[in-house]
């Protein structure tokens, strides 16, 4: 939560919403972090047990378990890598289906 917390703080910051865009950076300055990690509230909370009794698009499929991430990251400092991170950013944001949060 300490990230999220942060991040609102930012008064140029932005993130998309896209249910069949899925890609995972931040862009600050110069440098380009991407990555394989959620950086989503609900990325913070601990679950100890998953129980889910069906998927949507996966029939007979069920799991229960623990919820887990291993996350990478990759940072740049490539001003050439981050204005084409920032263009594809925009070219998400202009589609009809994304939902834009800014923090303002």
């Amino acid at each position: 939560m300490e990230f999220i917390r942060e991040y609102k703080k930012c008064p140029h910051s932005f993130y998309a919403v896209n249910d069949s865009v899925h890609c995972k950076f931040i862009v600050a300055d110069d440098c380009a972090i991407i990555t394989t990690c959620n950086f989503t509230p609900t990325q913070f909370i601990y679950l100890g047990h998953v129980k889910i009794d069906k998927f949507t698009h996966i029939p007979n499929m069920k799991y229960s378990g623990i919820h887990s991430e291993v996350g990478q990251y990759l940072i740049m400092e490539d001003e050439k890598i981050c204005n084409e991170l920032i263009n594809f950013f925009n070219q998400i944001c202009n589609r009809k289906d994304t939902f834009l949060v800014s923090v303002k």
